[in-house]
């Protein structure tokens, strides 16, 4: 497609994640010491919050309770105000650093690398938060090393994970007495950097390292 603008700033020096705040107003953080807040209608900066020292790498909202989540690279989630970007709780996730975090019905679940001794090593339990009392929950134990999640649409209870070798597998956040293990093999060329779900529950499409995407559908027409 054809640019219709392109913003420059002083305040962008390493953006990494971007979230639609509503239809004419745009987030954008990163590995920078500010949050900004670009009306998309005349492309300007109406707000530069500052992130303090780690910044900001990924972006979720939270529609129950009106939060938006911040993730930073060091394990830390920070609760804002949309509305007014105002910082309103923290949660402490893994004790290294932060791979991904979802956020959905009554919990937020993260996966990370946890530092034990010295040593940085991928945590096979995800850190669950229930959001109605911002407190740390039992944590769920999985079978391969979760870099990327996401809870299904149309499941509040379900949560696909993702490995860099391109393992998924699908958790039950409730069922956790008997738990089934649903475990799929993704064709990845390389290491599997990025996952989604459609809004239609319908389709997962995965990104690798050398630029291949991956579709994986419930149905031939999804």
């Amino acid at each position: 497609g054809i640019p219709k603008h392109t913003h420059r700033s002083k305040n962008l020096t390493d953006a990494l994640c971007m979230f639609p705040i509503s239809p004419t107003r745009l987030l954008i953080g990163g590995h920078q010491t500010s949050l900004i807040d670009l009306d998309l209608t005349t492309m300007t900066e109406q707000a530069v919050v500052d992130t303090i020292d780690h910044g900001c790498a990924i972006m979720r909202k939270y529609d129950r309770s009106r939060f938006l989540c911040c993730g930073d690279v060091n394990g830390c989630i920070t609760l804002r105000d949309p509305l007014t970007l105002n910082e309103e709780h923290k949660l402490l996730t893994h004790s290294a650093s932060l791979n991904d975090f979802d956020v959905q019905g009554n919990y937020l679940i993260s996966c990370g690398l946890s530092d034990s001794h010295g040593k940085l090593s991928v945590d096979r339990h995800l850190k669950v938060y229930d959001m109605r009392m911002l407190r740390l929950v039992s944590p769920i134990q999985v079978l391969i090393d979760p870099t990327l999640l996401r809870f299904l649409p149309s499941f509040v209870s379900r949560l696909a994970i993702v490995s860099p070798m391109g393992q998924l597998q699908l958790v039950d956040t409730v069922e956790l007495t008997e738990p089934r293990v649903c475990m799929y093999q993704i064709n990845c060329a390389s290491q599997c950097v990025s996952f989604d779900i459609s809004s239609s529950n319908q389709a997962m499409a995965f990104g690798d390292n050398t630029g291949q995407l991956s579709l994986i559908a419930g149905t031939s027409t999804p």
